[in-house]
């Protein structure tokens, strides 16, 4: 049975980081206890939701039931300048309150292979 997709399309990045960001303050905040599991990208585009999130939703976000993941990374070293890691962690992810079990990073630094296997 397939669902009906909604696709939205928004004039500019930041019009559509400001409403990605109210969805998932908004989703923090449902009644329920289950995690609610986010799947980031890499690059330099979502940089501006991050920082949204981690500034103007800081307060209004139910931080823990989230749980974030990468839906890519670079072969790189968490400290590179071209790691996703990094990124997200510069901008959002060490700017607010989660816990070390909530953040599930690719290790670029490791043999992709191996990687992919974990």
């Amino acid at each position: 049975m397939e669902k009906d997709v909604e696709v939205k399309i928004y004039d500019t990045p930041a019009k559509l980081s400001k409403k990605a960001a109210r969805q998932i303050a908004a989703l923090s905040r449902q009644e329920g206890n289950h995690p609610l599991h986010v799947a980031l990208s890499g690059g330099s585009t979502p940089a501006l939701l991050y920082e949204i999130l981690a500034g103007k939703y800081m307060d209004k976000t139910n931080w823990k039931r989230l749980h974030f993941w990468w839906g890519d990374e670079r072969c790189v070293e968490p400290s590179s300048l071209e790691s996703n890691y990094r990124m997200a962690m510069e901008r959002m992810l060490s700017r607010v309150p989660l816990a070390p079990h909530q953040i599930h990073r690719i290790a670029g630094e490791a043999l992709p292979e191996e990687e992919a296997r974990r």
